[in-house]
This record gives C-alpha cells, structure tokens and sequence, in this order.
C-alpha cells in the first residue's frame, strides 16, 4: 500500500486489467461480466477500475463476489438461469474465475469458443483447470525482494533511498482465451 512514511512496492493493477479489458474488446466482445470483490481492497479496486476503462464501448455488467470458487460459480448460475449469455468473463481474482469455470462447463458453454474467461493472480492451480486459465502474473516474489531492498537502503541511507517500486504484470494467455 502506497505510505507517504514507509518505502513500499506496488503492481500495476489497473495497467494489466485495462489491457486485458482491450483485448476483450479487440476480440469483438459485445457483452462482458466483471467479476468484483464484494470486499474493500485498494488493488481489486485497481484492477475493477482498468477492466471499466478498457472495456470502452462495451456492454458489461459488474457482479460482487467473494475470494471464493464457490462465489464465482453461484454468480454465473445466477447470471446464466436468466438467459443471458455473455461472451467474455473477467475476474479481479483467479478463484472466482475457476469457479466461473466449472459452473460454465457444468451449463455446456465451450470454453474458449463460447466464451473467453480470464482470471487475476496466477495462482498456482491456474495452471491445472481445464482448459488452463488465462490470467495476469502478480510477481510476488520480486515484489518482495525489491521490498527488502528498499527497507534496508532506507535504514543504511534515509536521504537517498528509493520510496517506491511499482511493478508491471504480464498477461498469460492459456486455454480459456483465443488470443
């Protein structure tokens, strides 16, 4: 979190999720669902914010979940029982969009050629849905390190330390895009 005190280390949140909303609308989407955090997080927030920027001249919809699969695959029940038939997914985070997912497989939707899902975090089990989640890489390693870093050249020099490291994500495109 950014301190007007403390050296600290951010990611792009909103850069990586306006991108990924671009390519959605690149890829002719005419009606996308954001899947939200029904919690108050400053990097979710980000990342709902560069989906909406990104998804300029696009009907899209914004459903509140939890950080759960669970939550994911009840909200596009939801959606699904009412006909509705979006053809793009994005989520601020990848366990709703796994369990957004399985709950589009149990409805028979085809999985990128329906409709392209994308996730948020690179979690590990991303990596092993079926097919593979698309998402954005959190470099969580690196932006510890570089955390370490910046504390340590605070305490051996207060008036030359670097304040903030912002860093970008990258976009990995699996199974559930057609990119």
């Amino acid at each position: 979190r950014p301190s007007s005190v403390y050296p600290f280390v951010s990611a792009d949140n909103f850069g990586a999720a306006k991108r990924v909303a671009e390519n959605f609308r690149k890829n002719g989407h005419k009606r996308v669902v954001i899947l939200a955090s029904s919690i108050p997080s400053q990097a979710l927030d980000h990342r709902l914010t560069g989906m909406i920027t990104g998804l300029r001249d696009v009907e899209y919809s914004i459903v509140r979940c939890s950080c759960s699969e669970a939550s994911g695959y009840e909200a596009v029940q939801r959606i699904l029982s009412t006909g509705q038939r979006p053809t793009g997914w994005l989520s601020v985070w990848d366990h709703t969009a796994m369990g957004a997912l399985s709950a589009l497989h149990d409805a028979g939707v085809r999985i990128p050629d329906d409709c392209e899902v994308f996730g948020f975090d690179n979690q590990i089990y991303s990596n092993y849905t079926i097919p593979k989640l698309s998402t954005v890489n959190l470099p969580v390693e690196d932006m510890a390190f570089h955390a370490m870093r910046l504390l340590v050249q605070e305490s051996m020099d207060p008036l030359n330390a670097d304040k903030h490291k912002m860093f970008p994500m990258d976009i990995i495109n699996r199974g559930t895009t057609r990119y």
